[in-house]
């Protein structure tokens, strides 16, 4: 009965779409930094060393905040469930039984200069992603990729972040995997945005992007926060502490 009321009344409605055009009207878009002499888009790298730590829902968030569809590739490991509604061009997979994955992963991103991508890589393969970094930099085009390094909450000093810097790949972020309630991190750490389950569900039922899936979250307490959520997050990944 409760969420009827919620749902039909008109009042309700009203107060939600205020809230949604308040929110949009100062909604941030994250600009990632590009070499002007790169023909490149941006090209988004995303490493992990233990799995479930939300590095598929990180690849959707930034999608959102940057307000372009993105070209997703998961290069190893199952396809994620979350990809499912996307459409061939705004996805590839390339299954750890592929040996040669990585080359074809970054064949197709190359493909598509024109497209930002995000590339997901599989925990097999987060030494990887430095290697592939160092070798796009020592190209000497402009092709300046931007890594996001998701810890799992007992990754206290990851090794990853020092040999990132040793390899001077600066545009290196180390993350936090989100928590409904985070207790005291490393400032030098991004926390990902928390996501209220009601709407976690709607991106594993194959939404395929955050839009869509926070569209249909009927809560707008919860709509609101997730939105605010975000924006911490656009606001510490940017630097506005």
């Amino acid at each position: 009965m409760t969420s009827e009321i919620t749902t039909f009344n008109p009042a309700a409605a009203l107060l939600r779409e205020k809230l949604a055009e308040k929110w949009w009207s100062k909604a941030p878009v994250l600009v990632m930094d590009d070499a002007s002499e790169s023909g490149l888009a941006s090209t988004i790298m995303l490493a992990k060393r233990y799995g479930g730590t939300g590095t598929s829902t990180l690849a959707l968030i930034l999608e959102f905040l940057m307000r372009q569809e993105a070209l997703i590739i998961e290069v190893g490991g199952n396809r994620c469930p979350m990809f499912r509604g996307r459409s061939e061009d705004l996805h590839a997979h390339f299954p750890i039984s592929d040996g040669n994955r990585i080359n074809e992963a970054m064949d197709l991103r190359l493909a598509h200069p024109d497209r930002v991508a995000i590339l997901e890589f599989e925990p097999a393969l987060y030494t990887d992603t430095l290697r592939i970094a160092k070798d796009m930099i020592s190209l000497d085009a402009g092709l300046l990729p931007t890594i996001f390094y998701v810890c799992a909450r007992h990754e206290a000093d990851p090794l990853y972040e020092r040999n990132a810097l040793a390899n001077k790949i600066d545009q290196t972020f180390i993350c936090q995997q989100a928590a409904q309630c985070p207790a005291a991190q490393d400032a030098d750490r991004l926390v990902l945005p928390w996501l209220d389950r009601s709407i976690m569900e709607f991106l594993w039922a194959g939404a395929g992007d955050l839009q869509t899936s926070l569209e249909q979250c009927r809560g707008s307490w919860t709509l609101q926060e997730a939105r605010l959520n975000l924006e911490q997050f656009y606001k510490a990944l940017v630097g506005d502490r």
